[in-house]
This record gives C-alpha cells, structure tokens and sequence, in this order.
C-alpha cells in the first residue's frame, strides 16, 4: 500500500517534484521530475511542440473516453524530467487528472557493495545530477 499524496495538477507548485504518466495510448513512461514553471500555451511553445504532442494524446483520450479542450486553452507544467530533458505538459494530458507528489524530505539508505572507489564516485554524482543530497561512507 501507498503512502503517496496525489493532487490535481492546478493544486501544484512550482517547486513541487512531481510523478506522472500520460494518457497517451503509445507513452507508457512513468514521468518524475520538478515543476519549473506553471504557464499557458504561448510560454510553454518554446519547450516543446504542443500541437504535435496534442494530436498524440488525442487518440488515448478518446480511449479513456476523455474530451480534450483546445491546446491552446490549456495549462502547462514545465517539468525538468529525472532523464535531464525539459518538457511541456498539458494539465488534460495527465491521465486520472492525478499527480503523485514526491515527498523531497525522505531519506534513503544505499549500499553499495564490493564496487570500486571510480564506481562509487561515478554513482554518487549521479545521485546528485538528479537533484539528490548524498555522501559517501566508506567502511
């Protein structure tokens, strides 16, 4: 069972780390990254194409029998993905219209195990590429 806290995406702040998958029949990915910038669509343009992303989501809505609005009525989150690209998101385009806020104040614990000091560093930074607070604890 999950302990996760789901909200609409007009209930997101910037800041916020966010988890998401779209409604898009073809787009299975699990989307996670931080919201940049809450805008519409003139804004958001310059970060991705809107309407060719639009029409791809088109076909999933109406799977999910799910009317989508105009792109150009809609709300965009502009989201720093974990894989490093920045994407537009259309608030329509979110399927269950749900976002799954991912709490930044958890702390992990992980052990890496007979690997090399080149290795262990290699892993450490990409810990903090991805926005991660970590240190190295050697035995």
């Amino acid at each position: 069972m999950s302990n996760s806290i789901k909200k609409a995406p007009s209930a997101c702040s910037i800041g916020d780390m966010i988890k998401f998958k779209l409604i898009s029949e073809f787009d299975v990915t699990n989307y996670s990254g931080k919201i940049k910038a809450i805008t519409d669509f003139d804004r958001a343009r310059p970060y991705g194409d809107i309407a060719s992303l639009h029409s791809s989501m088109v076909s999933g809505a109406s799977f999910i029998q799910k009317e989508l609005i105009d792109c150009r009525l809609d709300t965009y989150f502009i989201v720093l993905c974990h894989d490093g690209q920045i994407r537009p998101i259309g608030f329509q385009w979110i399927k269950d219209d749900l976002v799954e806020i991912i709490s930044e104040d958890r702390t992990y614990d992980l052990r890496l195990f007979n690997i090399s000091p080149e290795k262990a560093a290699q892993a450490l930074a990409i810990l903090r590429n991805n926005d991660f607070i970590c240190k190295l604890i050697t035995k």
